[in-house]
């Protein structure tokens, strides 16, 4: 490649973070899916912020099964929900989403 690095590569993976809960010290295990990053050589070199959670792999499962099921259900938009709603984020709350009239969207 005439001496040019060759670009990271990713695939999407199954990863468990574990550490100490706040309140007791206690293990804490959580799996997410996550992109991961190799560099050159293949070795795994970062991961993003998880994109699906749960507290194991068998949940994973059944967390990705359900938003497959989502795909066939009729889509939301942010009017169907008669309350103001917020977004949870990784960082906490996101900025209040207010609903919009029903009659505002087709």
């Amino acid at each position: 490649m005439n001496g040019e690095a060759k670009p990271l590569v990713w695939n999407f993976r199954v990863l468990k973070q574990q550490y100490e809960g706040e309140e007791d010290g206690s293990l804490i295990e959580e799996y997410g899916i996550v992109e991961a990053y190799y560099d050159e050589d293949g070795e795994p070199r970062g991961y993003c912020d998880p994109h699906v959670l749960g507290d194991s792999a068998e949940e994973l499962r059944v967390v990705l099964r359900r938003m497959r099921d989502a795909l066939d259900k009729p889509i939301l938009v942010t009017g169907d929900f008669k309350r103001e709603q917020t977004r949870p984020g990784l960082d906490g709350p996101k900025p209040t989403v207010p609903p919009r009239d029903l009659k505002d969207h087709t």
